[in-house]
């Protein structure tokens, strides 16, 4: 019994300290695009992407979440989604989720990766380009059916 306990006392204060984690990354990511909402700046920035996520049959403002997934982390991505104030259908969901796993954390994953040998922007400029093309034939998808 003792075993059970100490496992699961040791696999509780890892949860904890990986959720303080994740909490650091999301609170202040989720603050400060809802000050960006709130301030009309998104709008903005949003209206700057809008023609290029079109593409993918997405709204301007997911751009922001696409940038923020690779730029810091997936969850970073996921507070700005819950942020922004735009319904997206389950076939717009789906497709920015494929290229988010495509690419993400980029900064992070590429400094770990530069022991394969293979450069740093070559790696970013692969997965960049795998996250546009399962975005763009997703759409496609999406059009035909």
């Amino acid at each position: 019994m003792t075993l059970i306990w100490k496992a699961t006392k040791e696999g509780l204060l890892k949860t904890w300290k990986l959720i303080l984690k994740i909490f650091k990354v999301i609170i202040p990511v989720y603050l400060l695009v809802s000050l960006l909402d709130y301030s009309g700046l998104l709008d903005i920035i949003a209206s700057w992407f809008e023609g290029i996520m079109k593409i993918f049959g997405l709204p301007g403002e997911t751009a922001l979440v696409f940038l923020v997934a690779n730029g810091i982390n997936i969850y970073a991505g996921l507070a700005v989604l819950e942020t922004i104030v735009v319904s997206l259908s389950v076939n717009q969901i789906t497709t920015l989720a494929f290229m988010i796993c495509f690419s993400h954390s980029l900064v992070m994953e590429t400094s770990i990766l530069k022991s394969v040998k293979i450069p740093r922007y070559l790696q970013i400029l692969i997965r960049i380009f795998a996250a546009t093309l399962i975005g763009l034939i997703l759409n496609l998808v999406w059009k035909v059916s």
